[in-house]
């Protein structure tokens, strides 16, 4: 529906919400790490809970929506792969480098992947606010194809330009300043470098991933259904 701020008020809340929780766990209930977990928990719960009153108030689950499971099922089933693919680029490196290296090591990691995840937070914020002007223009009538596909290739280049902006900036600006405001974690300087640009190519995946999937959405399965 495009309530942007909407969803930037719910977005942060339950950020807020999440960090309080586990403030009161941890530290004044003692919980230690049961408290995070436990405060993931809650929190997870409430969204689904919230989610699922959502769809009932608005009429979504429905003999319509019944006959719409099987598609989506079909379409949704094949990226869960793709999407516990982060799992194995954010999960198995730090047990491989404790593995191989030290529990020190780990921590110099885990702090320069959290601060590099700034490229990727950007680019996960404008990959899914553009989504909704890929699709209005792709779902526009009066454009023809080559105008659809150019205007796709423009913002392209644009998401990419943007990316590669905030790359150097946060990438640059973090290798010098990291020794210098926090030189405990001085040794993380040159692991923030590299996955700064780990990061910046993980924004040009999710453009690749969200073209492709809209190009199939919009072009391929319409001509399967009428047999072209």
């Amino acid at each position: 529906e495009e309530n942007v701020w909407k969803y930037g008020l719910y977005s942060c809340g339950g950020a807020i919400f999440n960090f309080i929780l586990t403030i009161v766990l941890v530290r004044t209930l003692k919980y230690g790490w049961y408290g995070r977990v436990y405060a993931q928990l809650i929190f997870s719960a409430s969204v689904g809970l919230i989610g699922f009153c959502a769809l009932l108030k608005r009429g979504l689950f429905t003999k319509h929506y019944l006959e719409q499971l099987k598609p989506l099922l079909l379409w949704s089933l094949p990226i869960i792969p793709h999407v516990a693919s982060t799992f194995i680029r954010q999960g198995c490196d730090r047990y491989i480098i404790n593995a191989f290296r030290s529990i020190d090591e780990v921590g110099l990691f885990s702090f320069a992947l959290n601060l590099a995840n700034i490229i990727t937070m950007i680019g996960m914020g404008f990959n899914q606010s553009n989504s909704v002007e890929v699709y209005k223009t792709l779902g526009n009538d009066q454009l023809t194809k080559q105008q659809k596909l150019e205007s796709i290739d423009k913002q392209r280049k644009l998401m990419t330009t943007l990316y590669a902006g905030c790359a150097i900036i946060v990438g640059l600006g973090g290798y010098l300043l990291l020794p210098w405001i926090m030189p405990k974690y001085a040794g993380s300087a040159n692991y923030f470098l590299i996955l700064t640009i780990f990061g910046f190519f993980s924004c040009i995946y999710s453009i690749a991933i969200r073209n492709f999937n809209f190009f199939c959405l919009f072009f391929i399965l319409p001509n399967r259904r009428n047999g072209s």
